[in-house]
């Protein structure tokens, strides 16, 4: 059982893995420029094709109910989207979800709302253009929008390949990778954005550079933290998504005991997120009268403290966290601690340890998430 950073490092797979990390990062800096351009240049065919149609709309989604100008830009999305496969002739389907359709037309910020239909499901409001999308998105927008062309026709090819690459990595229970697959992912990494349609920005050039520098070099604690907390984050959005079953939770799974065994680096990642765990001992350390206080003037914070063990054991936790911070109960910040090397048990711990401190508009949001996440034979141990 690794112990430090120069324990774990002696596992070269391990390094492996690190490496490949750093240069999904890398790449994902190397596209930003020609995935901004490219956007653009979709958005102005898209506004062409719809004869600069104008949305006006007050629905909160995509839908049926939408009005003709709506449907005008969808149908035009649409056409841009690619196969299934190569050889069969129906299309990709958008991911309507990901974006704010009353946006497309707006020269302002229509363009990646446009652009997230293509990727890959889960995109946040806060993703308004390349620089805060994850590679993942990148590469999906790449590769299931037709308009956008790489000089080399198989590179698109080998976007799908570095798509495979990618999560292959991300879902490792391992967090190893042979020497043989490194080199094939830096390869194809290297081919993509020395294509001609990329390799004339910039930020290519130097993406191109750093990771030919990447493979040789050294892994710093630094990069170790930053590459298992961004992979954290991940598995614990990708699972809201797909569901508790499968390959993300045992990957989640496996990240969390790994961060168990590697005290060091769980604490290091919890530090940078913001330290709940002290935040909740501090809580839990209070004097009995400050607690009976606090929970005097609520009610609420009283039930959850009653019925502690029954909800600590019951609760579902990962739909249920989405819920709460799209009801502004928590932040992303917050989540992600609640998340980071716990699991089942003592998040949910932690998460009624933060509601304790909450007002009570805050608990009838989290009754309300218990019954919108189908656990509503929890309601009434929250009253």
């Amino acid at each position: 059982m690794a112990t430090s950073f120069e324990e774990r490092v002696k596992d070269r797979e391990y390094v492996n893995w690190l490496k490949a990390g750093q240069g999904f990062r890398t790449l994902r800096s190397g596209l930003t420029i020609f995935l901004k351009r490219s956007t653009n240049k979709l958005h102005e065919e898209l506004v062409k094709n719809t004869t600069g149609a104008k949305i006006s709309c007050h629905e909160k989604k995509f839908s049926k109910q939408c009005g003709d100008s709506c449907k005008c830009w969808a149908i035009e999305i649409e056409n841009m989207m690619a196969l299934q496969e190569e050889d069969k002739p129906k299309k990709l389907n958008a991911i309507w979800s990901n974006c704010d359709h009353t946006k497309w037309s707006l020269e302002e910020g229509g363009p990646w709302e446009v652009a997230k239909c293509y990727m890959n499901p889960g995109q946040q409001k806060t993703n308004t253009g390349p620089e805060s999308t994850d590679i993942s998105g990148m590469l999906n927008l790449i590769a299931n929008c037709n308009y956008i062309e790489l000089k080399t026709d198989k590179n698109k090819i080998k976007v799908k390949e570095i798509r495979n690459h990618r999560n292959d990595v991300m879902h490792s229970c391992e967090l190893t990778l042979t020497d043989e697959k490194l080199k094939k992912v830096f390869t194809d990494m290297e081919t993509l954005v020395g294509d001609e349609a990329i390799a004339d920005y910039k930020d290519a050039d130097k993406a191109l550079y750093e990771l030919k520098k990447i493979k040789d070099a050294d892994m710093t604690v630094e990069v170790e933290i930053q590459l298992i907390q961004e992979t954290h984050v991940y598995l614990v959005e990708a699972a809201k998504i797909v569901g508790e079953e499968g390959i993300i939770k045992n990957a989640l799974e496996c990240l969390n005991k790994f961060l168990e065994n590697n005290k060091d680096l769980q604490e290091a990642v919890q530090e940078r997120l913001g330290k709940l765990e002290a935040d909740v001992e501090t809580l839990k350390n209070q004097s009995a009268e400050h607690i009976k206080e606090a929970t005097g003037k609520n009610a609420q914070g009283n039930a959850l403290e009653r019925n502690r063990v029954e909800l600590v054991n019951r609760m579902n936790i990962i739909e249920l966290l989405s819920h709460l911070r799209q009801d502004s109960v928590i932040t992303e910040q917050t989540e992600a601690q609640i998340m980071v090397g716990a699991t089942g048990f003592k998040q949910n711990e932690l998460l009624l340890d933060y509601l304790k401190k909450r007002p009570p508009a805050d608990h009838e949001k989290f009754r309300q998430a218990l019954i919108e996440t189908n656990q509503t034979d929890l309601v009434k141990l929250t009253k």
